[in-house]
């Protein structure tokens, strides 16, 4: 089987820069959407767990990938009509 009719691996970078980059950003988003939901008090314990597993993989793969876990702040805004 060719590397790139394989699922990845945890943790196994993806192609180009561009799609570890998106990659990375995604995985960060995650973090960002799904742990707020770890700590809530109004969803069921089964959605609870759902998120902190989600929460749990995206932190893996970051940590694998050298990804500082302590910068997970928004990222900058990027425009390119020149701030107009």
């Amino acid at each position: 089987m060719r590397r790139e009719d394989r699922p990845r691996r945890v943790g196994e970078r993806a192609g180009t820069p561009e799609e570890e980059a998106a990659e990375v950003l995604y995985l960060r988003a995650v973090i960002r959407v799904y742990e707020p939901w770890v700590s809530c008090a109004l969803l069921p314990s089964a959605q609870k767990r759902d998120a902190a597993s989600r929460v749990q993989y995206a932190r893996t793969v970051l940590a694998l990938r050298g990804v500082d876990l302590g910068a997970l702040g928004a990222p900058p805004v990027r425009s390119d009509h020149g701030g107009r």
